[in-house]
């Protein structure tokens, strides 16, 4: 059984560790999955939540009683080299490990492991770590400083989001998605608003989040989102990473909104993906 790690608020976690699962095949009966937050429709199986209450130690202790009593063989770690706290850097296993490379902001990491700890712990010594998308050179330094394993391009399928059933509305639509804040919500829901007027679009618009809108515009909570994109006339979003390789086949309707974040850095992502409108 391998055990996946992947912390962090939003359901962008998440939609990396199915992308994971899914792209090696990989059945409920042989993972479990480490997360901190769960959509309450979607049942992974084996897994547990971890609280930001919960210090790096607590955390720590529950990933080894795990690792003991579910006899893991191996384990894969999202987007942080030590936890997104340094929970990691009390790991008691010689098992493989292995990371799931996504950028980061990793001076601003590093930063904070050192105020948390006093130094810098050590990190897993990585038997692969797969590149899920561009990383900043300042990202690429500091693997290639720490790191003497493979650097492998994540195996995405050409068939990047399969699409098993599409929601069709009677009326025409805009799209708005987003897991993150109230506030961000409403700021891009007031954006697709203007641009609904700009564009004198005679339809609806639908939006898809979790938290409630200062708007008092109906949100669904639904995830994953993916039925709304064929027949959506434009799709407006953040950029993040999940999204904006979902969206790919759906670039010429996307317009996405770069919001400021502690480790992930959304402006250099829509440099990549929108060289010509960043």
């Amino acid at each position: 059984m391998i055990l996946y790690h992947a912390p962090g608020g939003g359901f962008g976690h998440l939609s990396r560790a199915l992308l994971f699962f899914s792209t090696f095949s990989i059945p409920d009966s042989e993972r479990y999955l480490i997360t901190g937050d769960l959509p309450t429709s979607y049942s992974p199986g084996f897994h547990d939540l971890i609280s930001e209450k919960e210090s790096p130690e607590e955390i720590s202790e529950k990933i080894n009683k795990i690792i003991r009593e579910m006899e893991i063989t191996e384990i894969y770690i999202d987007t942080f080299p030590l936890g997104i706290i340094g929970e990691l850097s009390f790991l008691k296993t010689k098992i493989p490990v292995h990371l799931i490379g996504r950028n980061l902001k990793i001076q601003v990491y590093l930063s904070d492991l050192e105020k948390r700890f006093g130094k810098l712990p050590d990190f897993p010594q990585f038997q692969s770590i797969y590149q899920m998308e561009e990383f900043s050179s300042e990202y690429y330094a500091f693997l290639n400083s720490y790191f003497s394993c493979p650097l492998h391009p994540f195996p995405y399928s050409p068939n990047i989001q399969k699409i098993d059933e599409v929601y069709s509305s009677g009326t025409p639509y805009y799209l708005v998605i987003h897991s993150g804040s109230s506030e961000e919500l409403d700021y891009l829901v007031k954006y697709a608003d203007q641009t609904m007027k700009v564009d004198k679009f005679d339809g609806k618009l639908i939006v898809i989040g979790r938290e409630n809108l200062e708007s008092q515009k109906t949100t669904l909570k639904k995830y994953p989102a993916v039925e709304y994109f064929p027949e959506a006339k434009k799709i407006f979003t953040a950029c993040g990473f999940n999204l904006l390789r979902e969206l790919v086949a759906f670039r010429n309707k996307h317009i996405c909104i770069p919001f400021p974040r502690r480790y992930d850095d959304q402006f250099f992502r829509k440099e990549i993906h929108f060289p010509n409108n960043a």
